[in-house]
């Protein structure tokens, strides 16, 4: 079909097909034609590869990320330029090597360094406090799952243990110290004096004759190059979307059908107080380690501070000092032995030891909140948008057949594609070939 569209298209028609034909391939994706294809590796590393889609990822979150930081200043250019691709593909490959380092090391971060650290992103917080909901809906619209975000940041925390153990380790000696100082403290006095351009403009003396000699030199610089316009028609998934007529039935009907997606989960808050035991301990130190456990539970249940128990008795270095605080409680995050207790706990309880991998755990529930259902009226919107755009993409997937059909059959003219799917023919502004 596209052999047939090159033979017989030409001129602005040609243009126009293109256009009109690249719409269906870019919401189906060219790929679908290569079904099958084996898995593409961009870079191999000690034996590990680097895919394509790995590859890919991380060339839209770079963009992303300086987009973010630098707005309309990024030169679009940029983007597709080999420095930037290869500076994207060191980096996944020093990542990659990064890992292997540390994985051989034993750097590591556990379960509760990992929550404290997901924990601790402003942008994860509600009213101080971490948030399940507002994490998932961010790591959805950044379209990044849990589960890969997590395994992120335990490589990153990972490699900030390496970090800050070199530089906690640094040394530096008096004679570098001393040259840092001298230039940091150096100063320059300068003068200078500016020109300012304007008053040479306006004693310039330029008659008709220099310009017209300045324009006959030159003539190339003025040339403007060709110039076309194109009508075209435009079939989109938007445009159909605001057409789309949504009833209050339909709407009422899809929030009872849908409620789990409109309920906020609950979450609990929970400190603990950590007494290490190491896995191959012996049995005496084990009794004598739950034993420790036991009395701080006795103390707090008979009226202790439980954060004052934490900061002084508990081993956990990432909450002692923050009273054994442990931030919001998702499933998943903590050991599974550890998550049967919290979740069975009542506010201000605390339970008996706990043991997982770590040692003995005292926990108390400091916080319980319940999931909540969100009023239909509150989601209303988002009901009718959700709605309109399934009936578009439905009408869309319709109409693009007899688009592309149309559009090949009938070269010579947009007409009777515009009127058969009631679309208005839409003219360009001129353009150049390189605009």
């Amino acid at each position: 079909m596209l052999t047939a569209i090159k033979d017989r298209a030409s001129g602005w028609i040609a243009w126009a097909l293109v256009f009109l034909i690249s719409i269906p391939f870019a919401l189906w994706g060219i790929n679908s034609y290569f079904e099958g294809a084996s898995k593409i590796v961009v870079a191999s590393v000690n034996g590990v590869d680097v895919d394509e889609a790995a590859y890919q990822q991380a060339l839209s979150e770079q963009r992303r990320s300086l987009v973010q930081m630098m707005g309309r200043n990024v030169d679009a250019e940029f983007f597709a330029s080999s420095p930037f691709k290869l500076e994207v593909l060191d980096s996944l490959i020093d990542t990659q090597l990064q890992a292997e380092y540390l994985a051989d090391r034993g750097y590591r971060i556990t379960n509760e360094q990992l929550s404290e650290r997901i924990g601790a992103f402003p942008a994860f917080q509600s009213e101080g406090l971490f948030d399940p909901a507002r994490y998932e809906m961010l790591l959805q619209n950044a379209g990044l799952s849990a589960e890969g975000f997590e395994r992120q940041q335990r490589q990153q925390g990972a490699v900030d243990q390496l970090r800050i153990g070199l530089r906690a380790t640094s040394l530096v000696v008096s004679a570098m110290t001393d040259r840092a100082i001298a230039l940091l403290m150096q100063e320059r006095v300068a003068q200078f004096t500016i020109l300012e351009l304007e008053p040479f403009s306006e004693a310039a003396q330029i008659n008709e004759d220099a310009v017209l000699e300045e324009y006959e030199k030159h003539k190339d610089r003025y040339i403007q190059p060709p110039q076309m316009q194109v009508d075209y028609l435009a079939l989109s998934v938007d445009a159909l979307a605001a057409q789309a007529v949504v009833t209050a039935e339909a709407e009422q009907a899809f929030y009872d059908d849908n409620t789990s997606r409109f309920t906020q989960p609950g979450s609990r808050t929970a400190s603990h107080i950590l007494i290490n035991v190491t896995g191959d301990a012996e049995e005496a130190e084990v009794a004598k380690a739950l034993e420790r456990a036991q009395g701080l539970v006795n103390q707090g249940r008979d009226g202790g501070d439980f954060a004052s128990l934490a900061r002084e008795y508990s081993d956990d270095p990432g909450s002692a000092g923050r009273g054994g605080d442990l931030g919001i409680i998702r499933p998943g995050t903590m050991a599974p032995e550890f998550e049967a207790v919290v979740f069975e706990l009542n506010p201000g309880e605390i339970s008996n030891p706990v043991r997982t991998d770590y040692g003995w755990h005292v926990i108390m529930l400091t916080d319980l909140r319940k999931s909540v259902v969100s009023p239909f009226a509150e989601v209303r919107s988002e009901i009718r948008s959700l709605l309109a755009r399934e009936w578009a993409e439905g009408q869309f997937m319709v109409m693009a057949e007899d688009f592309q059909n149309m559009v090949f059959e009938q070269p010579g003219s947009l007409d009777a594609t515009a009127d058969f799917l009631g679309l208005p023919i839409q003219r360009s502004g001129w353009f150049s070939r390189n605009t």
